[in-house]
């Protein structure tokens, strides 16, 4: 049964009974629960009318993406900064760069100048990429912050911010719910609320596939599709992998092309929703325990654990390899697999500066800004980085 209503702020409020993907647990290390895996489509999904989006997020023109960064650590002058935040130190202060503090980084979403960043502590963060400046996005602060433990955003086109947001608990159970949210108004336009009796399509404490296709239609973890306006759940044909594995990213170009990133074994799909047909991009869907490594689609290797993506509008994904402490280049076009920022290491914390010796702590979240930038969320450090020269 589906029904249709309308809220206080004459939105219309969609409820689409459906079963959808349940995501597996996460945290830094595998299997493990904890914000370390908090959750973009990576990424982060999106249309490109918007630009690059999804889980691991993105939006706004997508201007060249710059020279080649193939060989690992971008041109020369490139760097690795915090945007937002301090490492280690977890608050919640609005400001200028340097003195804002973050609790925690979800989903990231870049609607120019802005970066948008699901805090699961009840509220969207803004980011000034040019200037630091965070702020919080209207009515969305406090106890009756208008979204709840926002997990994941995608852009929508235009002025349109799609949350997906975690559990409620409410009279009737739990609720799991995705917003349409106007930067430029502050209002949130319609909601789509799933059944609180069905299987929610993500949990706590990792992302799931989470996408705006150039139709309007929302895409929910690996099976759904959800229509504000037939009311219908259909199956969008990703490939499925057993229980061990969860799709963490997804992006959507306005062929209709969706890149889905697959955490354990980790490697990215290509689909095609209009013929629901896939095929393997980079990296393995064999389990494997050999450290990551780079080089070519025959050999080259994700580890055990990635994080979002993003699209740079040039025939490349950027991965946040979590437990390799990297971010990784995908040549969409031959399936290579390139280090652009950190060392292929299971240890790590942040080191910021020249983007050639710079290193990360567990990325969870990766945003293409344009002109070889790079927005980089580390949720166990508390900080939003930005990379540029890639």
């Amino acid at each position: 049964m589906n029904y249709v209503h309308r809220g206080a702020s004459g939105g219309i409020l969609i409820a689409a009974l459906a079963t959808l993907v349940a995501c597996g647990g996460g945290g830094s290390n595998p299997g493990a629960g904890g914000s370390g895996g908090s959750g973009g489509t990576g990424g982060t999904g999106g249309m490109a009318t918007g630009g690059s989006a999804g889980m691991g997020g993105g939006g706004g023109d997508m201007p060249d993406a710059g020279p080649d960064a193939s060989t690992g650590g971008g041109t020369p002058g490139g760097t690795v900064e915090v945007l937002a935040g301090a490492v280690g130190e977890a608050g919640h202060v609005n400001g200028p760069k340097g003195t804002s503090r973050l609790r925690d980084v979800g989903g990231m979403v870049y609607i120019a100048p802005t970066l948008h960043v699901a805090d699961r502590h009840a509220a969207i963060r803004k980011i000034d990429v040019n200037t630091g400046v965070t702020t919080t996005a209207p009515n969305d602060d406090g106890l009756d912050a208008e979204f709840f433990q926002p997990i994941a955003l995608a852009t929508g086109g235009g002025n349109s911010l799609y949350v997906l947001q975690g559990l409620k608990t409410m009279m009737n159970g739990v609720v799991g719910q995705v917003s349409r949210y106007n930067v430029g108004s502050g209002v949130i336009e319609a909601e789509i609320t799933l059944d609180s009796y069905q299987e929610l399509p993500y949990d706590l404490f990792d992302p799931v596939p989470f996408a705006v296709e150039p139709s309007g239609n929302v895409l929910v973890g690996e099976k759904a599709r959800v229509s504000p306006s037939t009311l219908m759940v259909s199956n969008i044909g990703i490939r499925e992998v057993w229980g061990t594995s969860a799709s963490l990213t997804a992006w959507v170009p306005a062929n209709g092309t969706m890149y889905t990133v697959h955490r354990a074994p980790s490697f990215v799909l290509e689909s095609d929703l209009a013929a629901k047909t896939w095929k393997l991009v980079a990296g393995t869907d064999m389990n494997q325990a050999e450290p990551a490594v780079d080089g070519p689609k025959e050999t080259a290797r994700f580890s055990n654990r990635v994080g979002g993506a993003s699209h740079d509008g040039n025939g490349h994904l950027y991965v946040a390899d979590t437990n390799a402490n990297a971010v990784r280049k995908v040549d969409l076009a031959t399936g290579a697999i390139t280090t652009v920022i950190g060392e292929l290491s299971p240890v790590g914390s942040i080191v910021t500066g020249d983007l050639k010796t710079a290193r990360l702590h567990h990325p969870q979240w990766v945003t293409w800004l344009g002109d070889g930038k790079l927005a980089i969320g580390c949720p166990e450090d508390f900080v939003v980085l930005i990379a540029t020269g890639l």
